[in-house]
């Protein structure tokens, strides 16, 4: 008889992944990349490393990513278990700001004017990024019946609006929201007659789902 497996507890906690293959993908994240991109962001980390931390180029004593984040901590918190740590991206050094119990990753790096340039644009650049797919809007609808005050502190409204601005003027293209049908083509044979008036209308994007045409607004 095979032995019941034991459930986690504070006692019991759960085995953490020993490798990336153990790092299981979530089936329901709602974001999609493109393989050029995918290509362009494999670059990225192959030349700056990791970007999504705060980084700070000792020879030009700046910073190159973070600006925004560490704007929002406290002056005076320190950078702690500083340690050297070279790897082949030009880290030099790594260390944590710790901040009411919680670690924020510092990369201290070495590199030359041009780099610092390319690594600050490269960490902030949406073309190595991915970009949403449509499942997004049903998980902006739950978490904003469920966590009210998170969806509104993130700002999720605002994410809503502008994914649907992007939807109803094309901004979006093929694996956003689905494929991109391209220009529609006329029909070979007119469906109108000659002197038939019709009131056009607009269409827009749905406020649940995102999707155009499920609301006509007549001009």
């Amino acid at each position: 008889m095979a032995k019941s497996k034991k459930q986690p507890t504070p006692d019991n906690p759960p085995a953490l992944p020993a490798k990336v293959a153990d790092l299981t993908p979530n089936p329901e994240n709602p974001r999609t990349i493109t393989a050029e991109a995918l290509g362009g962001l494999k670059y990225s980390m192959d030349q700056f490393g990791d970007l999504n931390c705060v980084v700070f180029c000792v020879r030009s004593g700046q910073l190159v990513c973070g600006h925004q984040r560490t704007s929002q901590m406290p002056p005076g918190a320190e950078i702690v278990n500083i340690r050297q740590e070279a790897d082949p991206t030009g880290q030099v050094a790594r260390g944590e700001i710790v901040i009411d119990g919680t670690a924020w990753v510092v990369r201290f790096v070495d590199w030359d004017a041009n780099k610092e340039m390319a690594a600050n644009i490269s960490g902030n650049s949406t073309k190595i990024s991915g970009s949403f797919t449509d499942a997004i809007f049903s998980m902006l609808d739950k978490l904003e019946i469920e966590l009210p005050e998170l969806s509104s502190g993130l700002l999720l409204d605002e994410l809503r609006i502008e994914l649907n601005d992007a939807l109803d003027t094309g901004a979006t293209g093929k694996g956003d929201f689905g494929d991109d049908p391209g220009p529609t083509e006329p029909p070979v044979v007119p469906v109108s007659k000659a002197g038939e008036i019709y009131e056009l209308g607009l269409s827009v994007a749905c406020p649940k789902c995102g999707k155009l045409n499920h609301v006509k607004v007549n001009s």
